[in-house]
């Protein structure tokens, strides 16, 4: 199954202009038949994987199935390593869909709490949903402002993208109690879960103050969820294509990008709070994820 590391590279695979910026977009669903992909009636995939977040509000419009199966549902969500598939949808569609990835999380004052605060965009929650005329109404405002914001020329215009989305989100927790689960495979269904739980110990475990050292090995995090380590990262693996212990350098990475730009904390200061005993590990362990030195990112981020 393809998975989808970047926007830029769903964009691409599906025929869309690219992203004005690597970890944030934000368009209208009529832009796609209107300017990138004109004469299209309808819209199928063969089911795929993401690795960033995405929620679509649907003001008008039908679309048959989704994983193949009959759906009602006016707001969709994308969640990394979530599986998608599109079958059957017209090129009516009107609203809004944004798109953003965990360096964007990262810069944002609620990314250290992202799934906590928000659990219906969690891998093991997340579902389409469908809500009310007047829900729509009250929801459509900040797609607008995004987009509007997102597209103008203001210096600030990030933070009050922000400042937007946080209600965004903070609107849709309300309303999380009408999601209308669409069933899947049991077997990915546990799978799924398996790395929802995974990753959501991962980031409650950061979230400390004083870190294990145990933090750098998923044995760890097996023992905690009664299986093999060896059985968690062959799980992982199939649901992520990537290995358990790379998911925990990947949280690690977005909670040393948060540090840094949003902090005063200097470099070793981080690397400690991260569990590291040496901050040349560190520094190398983000030099070989980011190509940057954590000073180089945090001067480019200040």
């Amino acid at each position: 199954m393809k998975i989808y590391g970047s926007i830029g590279e769903y964009y691409k695979a599906f025929g869309h202009s690219p992203p004005r910026v690597d970890y944030f977009d934000v368009r209208q669903f009529q832009q796609y038949y209107e300017e990138d992909k004109p004469g299209v009636t309808t819209f199928d995939s063969e089911p795929f994987r993401v690795e960033f977040y995405g929620i679509g509000l649907l003001n008008e419009g039908t679309a048959k199935t989704y994983l193949g199966k009959s759906f009602r549902a006016n707001i969709c969500f994308y969640s990394p390593y979530q599986i998608l598939s599109w079958n059957g949808v017209d090129n009516n569609w009107k609203g809004y869909y944004v798109l953003f990835d965990q360096d964007y999380l990262s810069r944002c004052s609620f990314g250290s709490t992202f799934l906590t605060d928000f659990p219906f965009l969690r891998l093991d929650n997340v579902h389409p949903i469908f809500v009310s005329e007047d829900q729509i109404r009250s929801l459509s405002p900040f797609f607008e402002n995004i987009y509007n914001e997102f597209n103008s020329e203001n210096a600030d215009k990030f933070a009050l993208i922000e400042g937007n989305l946080r209600l965004l989100l903070l609107q849709i927790r309300r309303i999380t109690t009408s999601i209308t689960i669409v069933d899947t495979d049991v077997r990915v269904r546990a799978e799924t879960n398996i790395v929802a739980q995974y990753s959501a110990l991962i980031e409650a475990h950061l979230a400390q103050p004083e870190l294990a050292k145990e933090f750098a090995s998923p044995v760890f995090y097996a023992d905690r969820l009664n299986i093999h380590p060896n059985h968690l990262n062959a799980v992982v693996k199939r649901v992520t294509n990537k290995t358990a212990k790379q998911l925990i350098h990947d949280a690690l990475m977005v909670a040393a990008k948060s540090l840094l730009s949003q902090s005063q904390k200097s470099i070793k200061e981080i690397s400690f709070q991260l569990g590291f005993e040496h901050v040349a590990h560190f520094n190398n362990l983000f030099k070989k994820n980011t190509s940057l030195t954590p000073s180089q990112y945090r001067q480019i981020t200040k």
